[in-house]
């Protein structure tokens, strides 16, 4: 069962990667 436990906390990290990585990708100084 750790294999599972362990794949669920990396896809929990690669959700949160991602999440961060979309809002970085955002120009947030383009709206000037």
């Amino acid at each position: 069962m750790e294999p599972i436990k362990l794949s669920q906390k990396a896809e929990e990290e690669i959700v949160n990667a991602a999440k961060m990585a979309a809002l970085s990708n955002k120009p947030k100084f383009n709206y000037a």
